[in-house]
């Protein structure tokens, strides 16, 4: 069974809140849905659910002078739609930004970074480097802007899952590519402005029959930044 990559969502909520919620939709049973959450320097205790069940945070946060970038996974997702929710104790402005895919099992590591004014070379912006240790992993970047505005491009060799959010005024930026061969692996960006860019890894490995790929698009709101 090849992976089965789905609809990806964002949204950028404009109104200080504790908690505000995105709906996903799974395009297989059994599926994982891969969540980022961004959010203002006054936002603290944060907390992510799918369908009210907690999510597991993927690495540790990363912090910028005035954002915040966590990232999450949840399985064992049923098709259909899901809502994922994201809560903080204290209000901020949040992002959010999910997509599902069939086909994927366990997580097989990653993390969050700041790619700080790396640049506007092709592949300038690095995500977290992660080193896989199952062959045939579906590898996931992000990238979003902190303050700055423009394009974020997918890398080299990665498909995008985030489609219009590589438009004109856009903000966020899903990729994905599927590792043949375990080992070392860094999602790179191309952004159109110098500027901090909060990024994250998130590698799957496959279920069991699972492996291949298949292209999603991308809805979003408004322009994505906290």
């Amino acid at each position: 069974m090849a992976f089965n990559v789905g609809t990806a969502v964002g949204s950028y909520f404009g109104t200080a809140a504790t908690a505000q919620s995105i709906a996903v939709v799974s395009p297989a049973s059994n599926a994982d849905i891969v969540i980022w959450a961004q959010y203002g320097s006054s936002g603290s205790a944060p907390g992510c659910t799918v369908d009210g069940f907690a999510a597991t945070q993927v690495g540790s946060s990363v912090n910028s002078s005035s954002e915040t970038l966590l990232q999450y996974v949840y399985q064992g997702a049923a098709s259909g739609s899901h809502t994922v929710a994201f809560s903080l104790g204290t209000a901020a402005n949040i992002g959010l930004a999910a997509v599902a895919v069939g086909g994927a099992g366990a997580t097989d590591g990653g993390n969050t970074v700041d790619s700080n004014f790396a640049g506007t070379g092709t592949n300038a912006v690095l995500s977290f480097n992660v080193t896989t240790a199952h062959n045939g992993d579906i590898v996931f970047g992000f990238a979003n802007w902190v303050s700055g505005s423009g394009t974020i491009a997918s890398g080299t060799g990665y498909t995008n899952c985030s489609g219009a959010s590589s438009g004109t005024f856009s903000s966020c930026c899903m990729e994905y590519i599927v590792q043949g061969t375990a080992g070392a692996i860094q999602p790179t960006f191309t952004a159109s402005n110098n500027s901090d860019i909060l990024c994250g890894t998130i590698a799957l490995q496959a279920a069991a029959g699972g492996g291949g790929g298949s292209q999603g698009g991308f809805r979003t709101r408004q322009r994505w930044r906290v």
